[in-house]
């Protein structure tokens, strides 16, 4: 009953903003928040059309009143890469649709509209609006402090006190009812159902809150932003994950070197390429490596042995996998995947196995397209506070990428990351618009209502 009342007040107060403050205050103030504390509410069924969850209560009145909120929509010069974003949903639903039932594929299709494509429209609307980027800004601070909090207790004091709360009040389901530590610390995971999700969403709200800051005309030493930036560093060493605390690494390595001048914009595209080789040739690599049967007790070694073991049960099931996969059920046992963990920790991996390899090879095109694109959106930048913010989500996407081979996709962090994608579009188009002016100017470093080509 409990996850039903928390259904229903999202559907409510999402009808509300939407009816009376539009699309990008909608997606600022009700599905960011709902997004990060209550996306592992059941959901409630709803007879023919795809179940209430936090996503789609906020997605069914967007979708429902959007032409009435046209002007903001109509901000939105949509491009290829938005196509390309669109048609990343027809692996999956033709997959389903050919090796499951009818209902299992319009199902699917509708977790994918809620989950895919609604996040990614409504970003790219909310960030073409000046005061809903301030906004959010705000809300992802708030956001990020609140997790980076609970996280901390969770880590020492009281371990799993947010998560086992939440269930008690029937508001949350966690998939996982494991006790996680490393190094004498709990492994947190908060609202966010396991530590290597909180890892991975640390270094995604942290993206946002770098990016959102300069052109918002925020200063460095604010005390929300810096305590949003604390935050994201609670989050990530709360959840004491070799795959976020890697992942966070590599950003920062990645945006120093996409900061520089003359040097940035040629970067990008070789960085995901290089990137894509050290995980095919790390791959190959776990394939032909000798692994104990049994897990190791070092925490490390028992973390890379987990890996290395999905690897190399789960090649021969890739191999017969086919254009488009097993379709939306995925039985470890059945086809030997023996980790004793019930999952693939691997991406790229799950794509294949459930929707084939032209999923797969639609996730590379992706990635060399925001490569490609991410070159020449910072060779359009002219000031460091143009720079940094692009620099910033163009590093946060791609160490996301590299995240993505240790961990399953399908939690909280995989939707941020189609937000980051949505705003990244925004930002790409928002600059070449500005640019084709040949009276626009330079944006200040610290604006105080954003950056003239952003407002």
């Amino acid at each position: 009953m409990s996850a039903a009342i928390i259904q229903i007040l999202i559907l409510v107060f999402a009808s509300y903003v939407m009816a009376t403050r539009g699309i990008a205050r909608t997606f600022v103030l009700v599905y960011v928040p709902s997004l990060i504390f209550f996306f592992l509410t059941p959901p409630l069924n709803l007879p023919g059309i795809p179940d209430l969850t936090s996503g789609s209560a906020v997605g069914y009145p967007v979708l429902f009143m959007a032409l009435s909120k046209w002007k903001e929509v109509s901000r939105v010069r949509w491009g290829m890469f938005d196509l390309l974003i669109a048609l990343m949903m027809l692996p999956p639903t033709i997959s389903v649709m050919s090796n499951n039932t009818l209902w299992d594929g319009v199902g699917r299709t509708g977790e994918l509209f809620f989950n895919w494509l609604m996040p990614y429209f409504m970003a790219r609307v909310a960030l073409h609006d000046a005061d809903a980027r301030r906004l959010l800004l705000k809300v992802a601070c708030i956001c990020t402090i609140t997790l980076g909090c609970m996280a901390a207790v969770e880590a020492r004091l009281r371990p799993y006190f947010v998560s086992r709360a939440m269930e008690q009040l029937h508001i949350a389901e966690t998939a996982n009812n494991q006790v996680f530590s490393r190094y004498g610390l709990m492994r947190a995971q908060t609202s966010l159902g396991h530590p290597i999700d909180l890892g991975n969403c640390a270094l995604l709200l942290g993206t946002v809150i770098l990016v959102l800051t300069p052109i918002t005309g925020r200063r460095w030493n604010e005390r929300l932003i810096i305590a949003g930036i604390l935050g994201a560093g609670a989050m990530v060493v709360g959840s004491v994950s070799f795959t976020g605390l890697s992942a966070t690494a590599f950003a920062f390595i990645l945006m120093y070197a996409f900061s520089r001048p003359r040097l940035g914009s040629y970067a990008v595209l070789p960085a995901v390429v290089v990137l894509m080789i050290v995980l095919v040739s790390t791959m190959s690599y776990q394939l032909n490596k000798q692994i104990p049967e049994e897990r190791p007790t070092d925490e490390a070694d028992a973390s890379i042995w987990a890996r290395d073991k999905v690897v190399q049960d789960s090649w021969v099931p890739m191999q017969s996998s086919g254009p488009f996969g097993g379709g939306q059920y995925l039985n470890t046992k059945e086809i030997g995947i023996g980790t004793g963990q019930g999952s693939v920790d691997n991406s790229y991996i799950l794509f294949v196995l459930q929707f084939g390899w032209v999923y797969l090879t639609m996730w590379i095109i992706l990635a060399l397209f925001i490569g490609i694109k991410g070159g020449q959106t910072l060779a359009l930048t002219r000031t460091p506070s143009e720079r940094i913010p692009v620099a910033a989500i163009l590093a946060g996407i791609v160490a996301t990428f590299l995240a993505m081979y240790t961990v399953w996709f399908g939690f909280v962090y995989s939707i941020l990351l189609v937000v980051l994608f949505g705003a990244f579009a925004t930002m790409s188009q928002l600059l070449a618009e500005r640019n084709a002016s040949p009276m626009a100017s330079p944006a200040p470093i610290a604006p105080p209502r954003g950056y003239p080509m952003m407002r």
